[in-house]
């Protein structure tokens, strides 16, 4: 079986989706797929090789599509730019030769539409659901022949709108355990990271904000002061933040008095972040209600902190939910200091009840590598 993934983005980059693409090329090939990712030429294209930006094996092959990269126009022609990008990219993929039972695999509404009208086998991968543009989702995905999600409720708009249930399966992401199931004493991975050995650690891990709405940590920065431990002080690292959002973030926290009581981390690469876990006594994920984040969302960091062996403090969402429960994390309401603060006093002051989570969610996240939801989808491909 041969199989053409293709994806109208920046890879590599710092992005999780970038990342995502790239662990599922390698997760195919290692099921004996012949693999090729089809990529566009992008003007600001990391002087980075992929493989090992991300530490991947080297057992499938990279082909960059020459298309016009109107993106760095967007200063001068905002929007549009998407567009303009998105047509010329699909012209040059309309003159590439395909055999015709090579398999298309996509994340672009667009690219599987194109393909559909050519009679290929398109496997579609869908990360969100546009309620403004429902026409538009149904028309270019009508023909596709089957649909991943990475949510049960994803699934369950598909459903609404009148997708067949056989030709959707829900895989949720995953995690490499090699990377991010290590196991390294606390006060190493803080000397290694050249973190106060004396303080309570809570991380955050990502961006701050997706589509312009934020992740929490704002939340986490009004109720840091409200933490209370008898012997020890708490430091809140958030690692992976861009140079702009940090800025921002600092002010804030300088306005609330919280200098030495927050650090702001730059994005850094897998290895380096497994290292961070390790540190932290605490892995947060406060996520406000939005409906991308309760109803779409698989994020990546979830499936890391859980095979970190760390406790996790989520919000208590449909899409977490999947794999989230109280045996496992301790679940609160969104936008609800009061909430976050008992969490994680709660679990600064109850090492036994800690441990338990941590340990719960380890064995729950053993259900989640990337090669398992290799083996999901290549499976439902087959079971025509």
């Amino acid at each position: 079986m041969k199989i053409i993934y293709i994806i109208n983005a920046r890879i590599p980059s710092q992005k999780a989706h970038s990342y995502q693409i790239s662990k599922m090329c390698e997760s195919f090939a290692k099921q004996g797929i012949n693999l090729e990712l089809w990529i566009p030429r992008r003007y600001d294209q990391l002087d980075k090789n992929l493989f090992t930006f991300y530490g991947l094996e080297e057992n499938f092959s990279l082909k960059i599509i020459k298309s016009l990269d109107f993106l760095k126009y967007y200063k001068f022609l905002g929007k549009i730019s998407f567009f303009l990008q998105s047509l010329f990219f699909l012209g040059k993929l309309n003159q590439q030769k395909i055999n015709q039972d090579t398999i298309i695999y996509t994340r672009n509404p667009e690219i599987a539409w194109l393909f559909s009208l050519k009679n290929k086998m398109v496997i579609f991968e869908a990360h969100r659901w546009s309620n403004s543009r429902i026409f538009s989702n149904k028309f270019l995905l009508k023909k596709v022949f089957k649909i991943i999600t990475v949510t049960q409720e994803l699934k369950k708009i598909f459903l609404e709108n009148k997708f067949l249930e056989n030709k959707l399966l829900v895989a949720s992401d995953a995690v490499d355990l090699k990377v991010f199931g290590i196991n390294l004493e606390k006060e190493n991975a803080k000397k290694i990271l050249n973190l106060p050995l004396d303080k309570k650690i809570l991380i955050y891990s990502g961006s701050f904000e997706t589509m312009g709405e934020g992740k929490g940590v704002m939340n986490i920065l009004q109720v840091i002061k409200s933490i209370v431990l008898e012997d020890q002080e708490v430091i809140f690292v958030a690692v992976g933040a861009s140079k702009k959002d940090i800025k921002f973030y600092e002010k804030f926290a300088n306005d609330l008095d919280l200098k030495n009581k927050v650090l702001f981390k730059e994005r850094v690469n897998i290895n380096q972040l497994a290292i961070y876990y390790q540190a932290s006594d605490i892995l947060l994920m406060p996520f406000p209600y939005t409906q991308h984040y309760a109803y779409y969302m698989s994020p990546l960091k979830m499936f890391e902190y859980m095979a970190s062996q760390r406790p996790i403090i989520a919000t208590d969402l449909p899409s977490i939910k999947e794999v989230l429960n109280e045996n496992n994390s301790i679940l609160i309401k969104p936008d609800n200091e009061e909430e976050l603060v008992q969490a994680i006093n709660k679990l600064l002051n109850n090492s036994e009840l800690a441990h338990k989570l941590a340990q719960q969610a380890y064995q729950d996240v053993q259900e989640y590598t990337w090669e398992k939801r290799a083996e999901k989808i290549l499976e439902f491909i087959h079971n025509f």
